[in-house]
Order: C-alpha cells, then sequence, then structure tokens
C-alpha cells in the first residue's frame, strides 16, 4: 500500500517537474514541499533520538544502530548516506546529515536553502535581501543552518534544536500564508454581474 502511495508520489513530482512551466505556480509547490520536507525530517530525527532509545540499552548498541539506519530509510537516505560514511552508522553522522549536509535533497539544510530561493524568485528580491516576513524567517534558519555544526548542535541539545527548527518553519509557514494567502481586500464584484442572483 505504502510503495503505491510512494510511487504515485514520485510519479507526480516527476509529471510536474517536466511538464509545468517553472513560475510561481511551480515556485509555491516547491516551497510546501521543502517546508513538509524539512519539518518531517526534523520530527523523525526527534522521534528516534528523543523517544525510541530504550533507557537500558546503551547508544550505539545493536538496537540503536538499526533504529538509526530505520531514520536514514525513512528519509531515503541510506543510500546516500553510506556514499558519504563508510562504516556504522553513528547517531552524531546521521544527525549531521540529515541536518545540515548542503546537498542531500532531504536535509533540513537543502530543504531550507530551496525553499528560501522559491520565496525570492516569486517576490523578485535578491537573496541578499527579503521582500516580505517569510523570507526573512526563511533567510535567518537558512543562514543559521549554512553555518551550525553537529557538535554546536548537540551542545545546545539536538532534541532542543529540533523542536526550536519545527517552531522556526511553523512560523515561515505563517509567514507565507498571512503574506501571500491572507487578504483583507474586498473584491468588487464585476459590473457584468451586478444584479445577477446565483
Amino acid at each position: 500500500f505504502f510503495r503505491r502511495i510512494i510511487t504515485g508520489s514520485h510519479l507526480v513530482q516527476g509529471v510536474v517537474d517536466a511538464t509545468m512551466t517553472h513560475s510561481e505556480g511551480w515556485d509555491f509547490i516547491r516551497i510546501g514541499r521543502f517546508l513538509e520536507r524539512a519539518d518531517n525530517t526534523s520530527r523523525i530525527l526527534d522521534v528516534k533520538y528523543h523517544l525510541l532509545l530504550p533507557s537500558g540499552e546503551k547508544v550505539g548498541g545493536n538496537i540503536d544502530t538499526v533504529q538509526w539506519m530505520s531514520v536514514l530509510k525513512s528519509c531515503s537516505a541510506l543510500e546516500a548516506y553510506r556514499k558519504i560514511y563508510v562504516g556504522q552508522v553513528a547517531p552524531w553522522k546521521v544527525a549531521e546529515f540529515l541536518i545540515t549536509h548542503p546537498e542531500f535533497p532531504r536535509s533540513i539544510r537543502f530543504s531550507v536553502e530551496s525553499l528560501d530561493a522559491a520565496l525570492h524568485r516569486i517576490s523578485g528580491a535578491p537573496e541578499t535581501n527579503y521582500a516580505n516576513e517569510a523570507e526573512r524567517l526563511s533567510g535567518r534558519l537558512r543562514y543559521d543552518l549554512d553555518f551550525a555544526t553537529i557538535s554546536d548542535i548537540f551542545e545546545y541539545g539536538l532534541h532542543e534544536y529540533l523542536t526550536l527548527t519545527q517552531k522556526r518553519l511553523a512560523e515561515i509557514s505563517s509567514a507565507l500564508f498571512e503574506t501571500y494567502c491572507a487578504s483583507n481586500e474586498t473584491i468588487p464584484v464585476p459590473p457584468i454581474l451586478e444584479g445577477r442572483t446565483p
């Protein structure tokens, strides 16, 4: 069942990328895709780190390694991870890969960079500036991810860092809605429709 859903999703993404004009509508689809992807990756990592390891099991034990491999599989990242990190699956390497890798499409950093770039294409503002609150927030998060190191993240606390990232992604989502969807404008009825009843 899930394989059909995944295959269907990949098919839709491929058709959209190959047949839709790469204009504003396409950028909005990318914004949604990368906002959701960054949030999902952070939640998958957080669940593993915060909930799954039994209190009696040592970090780096057999159960822990299998669970971290499952995290990579959940993010479609196992093969890419193994090409970069040779050897045993290590928690800090998995976290580093899924949070800060600049070229892996499912990493939080890659997703936020792609989201920020799409926002700037829509507004026309240069990436060194911002035209609205959504761009300001995404640019700030992008900057933080560009300079984050895994040691800084673990020192801050992985759970706390991921929770903060989720909060910041939610703020970007709210700002997107306020900027592009919410409107206090009243749209006048076109003269041709005045006096008509449905």
